[in-house]
């Protein structure tokens, strides 16, 4: 495996484990990891966009699932606490959040779904079935002023 350099040694750390409440959050494992005593702290934005690109790197992504394997990590335990953020209805942002990663995880995403558009009737034909179904008699503007 590639060598990583100190401080994304210490982002696959934080993303990888809980002890300083980082587990899972890139944006939060990048500020802790990048920050330094000489007041060059990213900012939240930065940190996101830079936490995201670590996430892409396949070296790093090695790191990670080795500190999630020594931890003794496992898919069941992840599930389970997916599961009651799901079926929790307190915050449903969070709800969301674990619906999509469910979603994600399952390979259940808009992605993989196939549509299957159907040519749109033309809206005289659509106006035309309207009024028959609803036995509406299409009147003039001639016959709307005479009376």
């Amino acid at each position: 495996m590639p060598k990583l350099n100190p401080k994304q040694e210490l982002f696959c750390l934080y993303y990888a484990t809980n002890e300083v409440g980082t587990f899972g959050n890139a944006t939060q494992s990048y500020l802790k990891a990048y920050k330094d005593e000489s007041s060059n702290i990213p900012t939240e934005e930065s940190a996101a966009v830079s936490g995201f690109r670590q996430l892409r790197k396949a070296k790093i992504l090695d790191r990670i699932k080795e500190y999630w394997k020594k931890s003794g990590l496992t898919d069941e335990e992840v599930d389970a606490h997916l599961a009651m953020i799901v079926r929790q209805s307190a915050d449903l942002a969070n709800k969301l959040g674990g619906i999509r990663e469910y979603n994600k995880v399952k390979q259940r995403g808009a992605e993989n779904v196939n549509l299957h558009l159907v040519k749109p009737l033309p809206v005289e034909q659509a106006n035309e079935d309207l009024q028959n179904l609803f036995g509406i008699k299409e009147t003039t503007n001639e016959q709307n002023h005479t009376g």
